[in-house]
This record gives structure tokens, sequence and C-alpha cells, in this order.
């Protein structure tokens, strides 16, 4: 009646099937590991140089602005590094009667070092009123604000004719 026909198949044993798919895995696994690996590694670097920025910001520095007074459209102040570390920029809030701006002064300051400088400002900004001073510092290329040492100006007179 029916015939039976019988191919001749052949199939991978599953031995052989089984090592396949253990290859296909560990291949796998390494590619995913040596993309992982790399983003791991650059996020722990970051990371490392974030925490050094911020314990160096609690332990090392501080900082004092005297004499500030304003020009025309600038600020004059000297600025002394009174920490134990060096100060590499100070980022800076305008605040006045009219527009708040940021500003950023780079100015390295060592310790135990004084200096004197002028800082040109938006004349947007209108009368005045407050000035935000914070220290920056770069370690291990990252730079890191020091919010926790701000110095906060809220007199700012006009500077006295030399």
């Amino acid at each position: 009646m029916f015939k039976i026909f019988k191919r001749n198949k052949k199939g991978v044993s599953p031995l052989i099937a089984t090592v396949l798919l253990i290859g296909f895995t560990i291949a796998l696994a390494v590619l995913i590991w040596t993309f992982w690996g790399n983003i791991i590694k650059q996020q722990a670097e970051k990371t490392g140089a974030q925490t050094l920025g911020e314990f160096d910001c609690a332990s090392k520095v501080s900082f004092r602005v005297k004499d500030v007074c304003y020009e025309t459209n600038k600020l004059v102040f000297d600025l002394e590094n009174t920490g134990s570390t060096t100060i590499d920029s100070f980022s800076m809030s305008i605040k006045g009667s009219s527009d708040t701006v940021l500003e950023k002064l780079n100015i390295v300051i060592k310790e135990g070092e004084a200096k004197q400088t002028r800082l040109s400002y938006d004349a947007n900004v209108g009368t005045l009123e407050e000035i935000i001073v914070f220290p920056v510092i770069i370690r291990e290329g990252a730079p890191t604000t020091c919010t926790e040492k701000t110095v906060i100006l809220d007199i700012i007179n006009a500077c006295l004719p030399a």
C-alpha cells in the first residue's frame, strides 16, 4: 500500500550541537564583557575622580574674597587661597536688579597665594545686589565645583578713583 521512503537523514549529533551552543555562548559573553567592561571602567574612573574632588573640596579648600568693588561692568577684588590645595578656577553668580548671570574666572591660585583680579560682567545685570563665588578644583582631569565652600558678597561698593 503505502511505501515508506527512508531518506538518508544525517543531522548534527547532540554532542556537536552542545559544543557549538557552548562556543556561541562563550563568544557572546566575551563580546558583551568587552563592551560593558569599558563602559564600567570609564564610569568607575569618573566616579573616582569626582569623589576625590568632593573630598578635597570638603577638607582642603578654603579661600577669602577681600576688597570687592565695581567699576563700569567690571568687578575688582582680591582672592586669597587659605586652604591646602590649589584652586584651579572660580565660578561666580552675579545677581543684579534686572538679571542674574554666571561667569567663570580662569585664575589659578596656589595654596597660601593671593591675587587681585578683574572680572567683566554683562551690563544688563543692573545694580549689583549679590555675588556668590564658587571655587573649582580639578582632580584627575575632572572639574569639581565646591558648592559647600561658597562666599556670598552682598555689599558691593563702587571702586574709589585711583
